[in-house]
């Protein structure tokens, strides 16, 4: 406190006495005392400082003024230099610690050494431009360590479970500052520095003027996928000290258990849910669950609510919602399984796995869903069949749609748009596809065509009939 400017006496008529009684401190307090509260934390309690002056008479109550801005800034000096020696001589083992440590040095040296930054949007969540500081070892020398308590002395999680510093880096600081845990499953997973270096190559596209434009990756297409990226979910989480391992796996094996019950093609439906709960629904739980606990505190009492450690209990008392479950994920799934509505009609789009084509998610050559040629359709045709009366549209001479009703998209006809993606999809616009306008063929567009004209009308399928050309002018089978 000499050293920071803040002078005076113990009593609360001076600047120092005033620091004293709003911090409950006295001289022989400790600095790591005051060195393990963060910054925002520290001058909060600063703000409350007030110095009493004696009343106008002598039975006036004292008055009290807040600091002047002088006073102020000696008092944050103190918690300042408090939090720089802590950090330098005695760090707290805490997971989230070393992020602390790092902010404090880069802001103590303002021409300190350059520190390593990732972007949120490649590790753990997409379209997320935060960028952190990466952690040091301790961090992960402190979550190997809790790993070995659980499974043993020396230890380790296996190659296609362990996570990066990456990875640890990122949800520790979404776990620090209280946000959602959620781990975006198309960016998140095995080998991150793999993942990492493959989405820096994926991620963007050309547009037809040369610009780069960045895509929405898609999610795991299967479950098998999904438990790969699952685990490394559960390492990070064990060697934060986040969530308990019996948590982790009663999520696991219900997903599990959902999955053998209704089938691999109900596999969106269950991603989308997945996604749903853990971005949204445990959020709103852990909001209800801390007023609740707030509640409770007030009237004396208390819940296994922990504020400290907010998402073990928030998990497990969401896992076990079940009519949220049953609205999410088993309705959909019957509805779907008994043929009573269309994939597309029950799901949103914010989760697609891949292989989807991007037409509302429709399953089209997804692995682990049934192809839509093979269950009935909006025209009533039988499973295995080509639906009727399906024909190509031509107009002017091109054709502006294929046979299964499908635009063209018209960019590609001069070679203006990106790459095909999926099923012969436009990467732009997925409701389009990327076939010629002159022959239909796929892999060109109409620009670099040798093919001939389409005909300008097609006739009406009828089956049996006369037409020239047949033997005894009759024939049958369809005329094109």
């Amino acid at each position: 406190m000499d050293w920071a400017g803040l002078v005076g006496t113990d009593a609360v008529s001076t600047s120092r006495g005033s620091f004293l009684r709003s911090v409950g401190a006295d001289t022989t307090t400790i600095p790591r005392a005051v060195g393990v509260i963060n910054e925002a934390d520290f001058a909060a309690v600063v703000a409350e400082a007030r110095i009493e002056t004696p009343g106008l008479a002598v039975d006036d109550p004292p008055i009290q003024t807040p600091p002047n801005l002088v006073q102020r800034g000696h008092m944050l000096l103190v918690g300042h230099i408090c939090r720089l020696t802590t950090w330098a001589v005695a760090p707290v083992t805490s997971p989230y610690s070393p992020l602390h440590q790092q902010q404090l040095a880069l802001a103590a040296t303002a021409f300190g050494p350059t520190v390593r930054k990732i972007k949120l949007g490649n590790i753990l969540r997409q379209a997320d431009d935060t960028e952190v500081p990466v952690v040091d070892d301790s961090i992960m020398s402190t979550g190997y360590a809790r790993w070995e308590r659980l499974h043993g002395i020396g230890s380790r999680p296996p190659p296609d479970a362990d996570v990066t510093s990456e990875q640890i880096t990122g949800l520790a600081h979404v776990l620090e500052a209280g946000s959602v845990p959620y781990c975006d499953f198309a960016i998140w997973g095995p080998h991150g520095h793999r993942r990492e270096r493959k989405l820096r190559l994926t991620g963007s596209v050309f547009n037809s003027d040369g610009s780069f434009r960045t895509v929405e990756l898609v999610g795991p297409p299967t479950l098998d996928v999904w438990m790969d990226s699952y685990q490394v979910m559960i390492t990070a989480f064990i060697m934060l000290d986040a969530l308990d391992l019996g948590v982790l796996h009663a999520y696991r094996d219900h997903i599990q258990r959902l999955h053998a019950r209704y089938g691999p093609d109900t596999w969106l439906l269950l991603y989308q849910a997945d996604t749903r709960f853990r971005l949204e629904h445990i959020e709103r739980t852990r909001r209800n669950l801390a007023d609740a606990h707030q509640k409770a505190i007030m009237a004396n009492g208390t819940t296994p609510f922990e504020v400290k450690r907010p998402w073990n209990y928030t998990f497990q008392i969401s896992l076990n919602d079940a009519s949220w479950w049953a609205l999410e994920f088993v309705e959909p799934a019957m509805l779907f399984i008994t043929r009573s509505s269309a994939l597309s009609s029950l799901v949103s789009g914010e989760a697609p796995i891949l292989g989807t084509t991007g037409r509302n998610n429709s399953a089209d050559q997804t692995p682990g869903l049934s192809s839509p040629t093979n269950r009935k359709d909006s025209d009533n045709a039988r499973p295995g069949k080509r639906p009727k009366n399906r024909q190509h549209h031509v107009d002017n001479g091109k054709y502006t749609a294929n046979r299964a009703g499908d635009k063209l998209c018209a960019d590609f006809q001069t070679g203006k748009c990106g790459s095909t993606v999926g099923e012969s999809r436009c990467p732009v616009n997925r409701d389009l596809v990327h076939q010629c306008a002159r022959c239909l063929a796929r892999g060109h567009g109409e620009h670099s065509c040798t093919g001939t004209a389409p005909p300008s009308h097609f006739p009406a399928d009828k089956g049996k009939g006369k037409y020239k050309g047949g033997k005894g002018g009759k024939g049958k089978g369809r005329h094109w």
